[in-house]
């Protein structure tokens, strides 16, 4: 039985509702990059879709990646907080003091020979 999502959808069934569309098994195996038979064989494992799948599938489809991973248990959303508040997180800059300078304004490099 493959991975569903919070109310029991497999992820035809979701990209359908999320795309307001159907969306055939064709579209699917052609966003993963697979042949028709593996598709259907991955299809009935229960690790499907995995993290890698739902990743190529958001990009495919122009859907969020963060809410079908939480979707499908791939990730809880609590780690999603977590990260965002750690320190890890890659954030913007927020003065433009902080924003990246010119190569002009670069201290330069004494440990390389000039160019």
């Amino acid at each position: 039985m493959p991975r569903t999502d919070e109310n029991g959808r497999v992820l035809q069934a979701v990209l359908s509702y999320e795309l307001n569309r159907a969306v055939p098994a064709t579209e699917i195996f052609g966003a993963l990059g697979m042949a028709r038979n593996t598709y259907y064989t991955r299809v009935e494992e229960e690790d499907f879709p995995n993290a890698e799948e739902v990743r190529r599938i958001c990009e495919a489809f122009s859907l969020n990646q963060l809410d079908l991973q939480i979707r499908f248990g791939l990730m809880a959303p609590e780690q999603v907080r977590e990260y965002v508040d750690s320190p890890l997180a890659c954030k913007p800059p927020t003065t433009r003091t902080q924003a990246a300078k010119k190569l002009s304004q670069l201290p330069r490099r004494h440990d390389v020979p000039p160019a």
